[in-house]
């Protein structure tokens, strides 16, 4: 699961994933461009620490968006389906 908040000019991330070198979990937490990642040994220690943070991000005034902000310049619709031109 992943969740983009923002809070002013401010941008988290936050993605809980399975731990890519071995059994476990990861949560990765990046804000303002800034990551760190805590180990879980389990799945219920991994959900019961991401939603402690949400609540705390949430009661300091973050707020949920859809998507990340773009890196870049965001593609028409023409390149997404028609790919770029060269």
């Amino acid at each position: 699961m992943i969740y983009f908040l923002r809070r002013g000019a401010g941008r988290l991330a936050s993605e809980t994933r399975l731990n890519p070198l071995g059994p476990g979990y990861e949560l990765v937490v990046t804000m303002d461009g800034v990551t760190r990642v805590e180990q879980f040994e389990d799945l219920a220690g991994l959900l019961s620490r991401e939603h402690e943070l949400l609540q705390a991000w949430r009661a300091t005034g973050w707020r949920e968006t859809e998507t990340p902000p773009p890196a870049g310049p965001v593609p028409c619709a023409e390149e997404y389906w028609l790919g770029a031109r060269r």
